[in-house]
């Protein structure tokens, strides 16, 4: 499919494009996408930038300096300000119980393990091959969070043969691994009773 192409004067002024008609006084609706480039046009010709027809929307490229959004407020694509989760909090009612968990049965490694105040110490984890973290922290008032379901789910290669290795080393699993349409899981408990699905694709 052939991008369509505004030009910079277009992105930067407040007489935007609207992604599905003509120019539109209250600014543009594009939104980002890494699929498409900007394009640079020689001897002086107006930089274009490239914009993809996505479900009936276009999606504009990350190269444009700024865009107008609905409020007339500019958006700097440039200098995207978020670039990924650093870490994930697990609440625990024992550290040192579950610190032997998640690195004796799940093999993480400690990356930060120090006082944080008279009650609790700040323990950070490592999982292998992720640039997320975990850390054993129960924020004051979030006690009743232990022993719940996590919102979050662990990834791996073979789900079968994790599973076989986790339940050896003693981790307590809700069932074997089932297969559903979107992939294979299973859900395992901690040492604290917090429950999380492990799963493949």
């Amino acid at each position: 499919m052939e991008p369509r192409t505004f030009t910079e004067s277009m992105v930067e002024s407040e007489s935007a494009i609207s992604i599905n008609g003509p120019a539109s006084a209250r600014g543009f609706r594009l939104r980002l996408s890494y699929d498409v480039t900007r394009r640079r046009a020689g001897n002086g010709q107006s930089n274009l930038i490239s914009a993809i027809l996505l479900n009936g929307q276009y999606f504009l490229g990350l190269g444009a300096r700024c865009i107008w959004t609905r409020t007339q407020r500019r958006n700097y694509v440039r200098s995207i300000m978020i670039k990924q989760i650093k870490f994930v909090s697990i609440p625990v009612a024992d550290q040192n119980r579950a610190l032997d968990f998640y690195t004796d049965k799940l093999g993480f490694t400690i990356i930060t393990d120090q006082p944080f105040d008279e009650k609790q110490r700040w323990i950070e984890l490592r999982v292998p091959k992720a640039e997320t973290r975990v850390v054993l922290f129960t924020p004051e008032g979030d006690e009743k969070r232990i022993g719940s379901f996590m919102n979050m789910s662990y990834a791996c290669d073979d789900i079968d043969k994790t599973y076989t290795e986790l339940k050896k080393r003693g981790v307590e699993f809700e069932g074997p691994p089932q297969k559903q349409p979107w992939g294979t899981y299973a859900m395992f408990k901690d040492s604290e009773g917090n429950r999380f699905v492990l799963s493949s694709d």
